[in-house]
């Protein structure tokens, strides 16, 4: 399984090189990005992308709208693809922070498996020493930006697409708090009681979505993804 694993993150580093098949492979192949496919951005429009990882997604939106983007990664070693793979696109602002509710220091932790591959495995990477699938003594401090500083710099943000690991229920109050000034919000929600891992998150999930239902937010405003 690592081994498969090491192989398929080597082949997407060369083939989302070549437009075209980065096209093909989002459109065809991988249906987790159809959403993205049908968003009303353009060259103006900005997109903050919390938990970039390696840039895939933000890559996939700068070819389709050439809009700007800025992006958040606190993994170091996710954080120098990151840097090194727009670091000729000027629309793209590239920020080695994790967000969080304050501006502070963190321990981000590792994937249990981090050492077989730093980059593969750092989408797993997390502020939440209980999360399932990471070591919980293996860690580095971060600096972290508070959320409410980030969208303060913006009067409007046509998407904010979040994937921070479970720490999104941190995040969220503030964002729900802002969204007249945010067009459209997709994130990754963890603790969903349909799957077996993170249950320690299962509540959050369960106030969360209530709220959102409540506020009739799900799926006009705010996309459950990943």
């Amino acid at each position: 399984m690592y081994y498969l694993a090491n192989f398929i993150h080597i082949i997407k580093s060369f083939v989302f090189r070549i437009k075209f098949i980065e096209y093909l492979f989002y459109k065809y192949f991988n249906g987790k990005y159809n959403k993205f496919l049908e968003l009303d951005l353009n060259e103006n429009s900005i997109v903050i992308d919390i938990g970039a990882n390696v840039g895939t997604l933000s890559q996939f939106i700068i070819n389709n709208y050439n809009c700007n983007v800025i992006c958040y990664e606190p993994n170091k070693y996710a954080y120098r693809v990151l840097k090194k793979r727009f670091k000729k696109i000027k629309k793209v602002k590239c920020y080695n922070k994790g967000v969080s509710e304050n501006n502070t220091q963190k321990k981000i932790f590792f994937h249990k498996y981090h050492k077989i591959n730093k980059s593969a495995y750092s989408t797993a990477s997390s502020l939440l020493e209980k999360k399932t699938n990471v070591d919980p003594l293996t860690f580095e401090m971060i600096e972290t930006i508070s959320i409410k500083n980030i969208l303060e710099k913006y009067d409007f943000i046509d998407l904010i697409k979040i994937d921070i690991e479970g720490y999104e229920y941190k995040i969220l109050p503030e964002i729900i708090k802002n969204k007249k000034k945010i067009k459209k919000v997709f994130c990754e929600l963890h603790g969903n009681p349909k799957y077996s891992k993170d249950r320690f998150l299962n509540n959050k999930y369960k106030d969360f979505k209530g709220k959102i239902d409540k506020l009739n937010l799900n799926s006009n405003w705010f996309f459950e993804h990943f």
